[in-house]
């Protein structure tokens, strides 16, 4: 029973730092997301030629 106990805190824990890894991912792809856009037609001209 009390391995339980410590494995619950153990997942609550892994996943509060899931969802704080999730914002930080999110937040990238917010600011990757216009540089890619804005770059996106120089990475497809190679292969259109």
């Amino acid at each position: 029973m009390e391995h339980f106990v410590l494995y619950v805190i153990l997942t609550r824990h892994q996943i509060a730092d899931l969802i704080q890894l999730k914002r930080v991912i999110n937040l990238r792809v917010f600011f990757i997301k216009p540089i890619y856009y804005l770059y996106q037609p120089i990475f497809y001209l190679p292969q259109a030629v």
